[in-house]
């Protein structure tokens, strides 16, 4: 059994290297087709879901559409048979419309124009998987009309939607013929918000012009599967998208053109922490009459899922987004003070980062070994800080009192001691810090008291 079909609605809008490129059906030629069940279960019945429990049928169209780019129309005269077995009426998520055969495009007068449509797979149906990052981070060198720039550091949510091309996610097929699996995505959403010398900037997605991209393994290891995790043990993809924003600064909006293709080696599906998408194109940016203003975009680094490290905000300035960008500063502040990786990196993680991430000096530890670390990492392992400028090559370490380093406290390190008694308050040069006891900076009756309780030798 089987039944007719009609197309009459076909709205298909994409990018391509010569721009926009919109394909529609063609209101004077109708695109019919059919759908015939794979198997007769029941006479007079089209024997697949819904109207069956099991099932499928034979499905096609033959399309006749007007595609247009470059400023030109074009259009096929020979129907071009889009066919599938679909598994549910309408198609189930997943099922899909194909086919390799080559059909010539045809200029508005009939002629030839050397344009063809080659292979094409069209899913009613696809299967979305929806990623959504509430608290990207991303720096935009904004070029100025004088010749100067000033990056502009950003913060927001940002959602893309990934196509799979089956019924499952993770589904992707080699649709340009390199070898490699690939799915197509689409921004839906970046709201970006930050500060500039001209005060607040935002970047958004503009409506009128879609941001698409492809997320394309880099590898082939099973056809037919996207070969990165969650969807393979291993592995990684090209993924880029081909941006249009609309900038605001200054009471002013201003917009692309020419997409900003922003690019990325990702290692996980969704983008792992720490993938990050970049472009070094200058693109200009045009007023909302479309003309030039000589502001132009630069340099552009965009993380969706930030953490510690390059990429995100100084460890030693206040800023709106979580992390910093020394790893082990930030992880350690997070340690102490989580909100700074949760919400932002205010005063109290800058003033923990200043003390425990601060420039390096000697740290003579409980053992009489020496260390270059911060004076806050220094004295949370129970170290003596020897003082700003300091190093291990200029530093003698012993144990506390020990000053000749003969592994006892005796009568020659008190010799020490009564020479490098400043009282309360005074200041001790580095062959004195071994009597510091405290470490405070003087040699006092408080370092007087600790050295008599660790007297040991003769």
């Amino acid at each position: 059994d089987e039944v007719r079909t009609r197309m009459t609605q076909m709205d298909l809008m994409g990018m391509g290297p010569m721009g926009p490129v919109s394909v529609r059906l063609n209101p004077n030629m109708p695109t019919e087709g059919e759908i015939e069940e794979t198997a007769d279960q029941q006479t007079g019945r089209l024997d697949l879901p819904p109207f069956s429990e099991e099932g499928s049928a034979d499905s096609f169209f033959d399309v006749f559409f007007v595609v247009e780019f470059g400023g030109q129309r074009y259009h096929n005269v020979i129907p071009k048979r889009m066919s599938s077995v679909i598994t549910h009426k309408p198609p189930a998520p997943g099922n899909a419309y194909e086919s390799p055969i080559e059909i010539p495009l045809l200029n508005e007068n009939g002629q030839p124009t050397g344009f063809s449509i080659g292979a094409g797979r069209h899913v009613p149906r696809p299967v979305v998987e929806v990623d959504h990052f509430p608290n990207t981070t991303a720096v935009m060198e904004l070029q100025l009309p004088d010749g100067g720039s000033v990056p502009i550091p950003l913060m927001g949510p940002t959602t893309v939607d990934v196509y799979f091309e089956g019924a499952a996610e993770g589904v992707a097929f080699d649709n340009d013929g390199d070898d490699r699996d690939e799915v197509r995505t689409r921004m839906t959403q970046m709201d970006l918000m930050g500060m500039g010398p001209m005060g607040p900037v935002s970047v958004r997605l503009n409506p009128n012009m879609p941001t698409e991209g492809e997320i394309e393994e880099t590898a082939d290891q099973q056809t037919g599967r996207l070969d990165l995790p969650p969807f393979s043990e291993e592995g990684s993809a090209d993924s880029f998208f081909d941006v249009f924003f609309v900038v605001e600064f200054g009471g002013q909006r201003y917009h692309n053109v020419i997409p900003k293709r922003m690019s990325s080696v990702i290692t996980h599906k969704p983008p792992a922490p720490g993938n990050a998408y970049e472009s070094p194109i200058e693109i200009p940016l045009l007023n909302e009459n479309g003309q030039p203003t000589g502001f132009s975009i630069g340099a552009g680094r965009h993380v969706p899922r930030p953490t510690c490290g390059p990429g995100a905000g100084d460890c030693f300035e206040q800023h709106p987004t979580p992390f910093c960008n020394r790893e082990e500063c930030c992880e350690r502040v997070c340690e102490l003070a989580p909100n700074c990786c949760i919400t932002a990196w205010g005063s109290l993680c800058v003033g923990l980062a200043e003390e425990i991430c601060g420039p390096d000096e000697a740290c003579c530890l409980p053992n009489g070994q020496c260390k270059d670390v911060a004076r806050g990492v220094c004295e949370l392992g129970g170290g003596r800080p020897q003082g700003p400028k300091t190093s291990c090559e200029n530093t003698e370490c012993h144990r506390p009192g020990d000053c000749n380093g003969d592994g006892h406290v005796d009568l020659r390190d008190w010799g020490r001691f009564q020479i490098c008694f400043t009282g309360a308050g005074g200041e001790v040069g580095n062959h004195c810090r071994c009597v510091d006891m405290d470490g405070d900076g003087d040699v006092d009756l408080v370092d007087l008291r600790i050295f008599h309780d660790v007297v040991n030798g003769p």
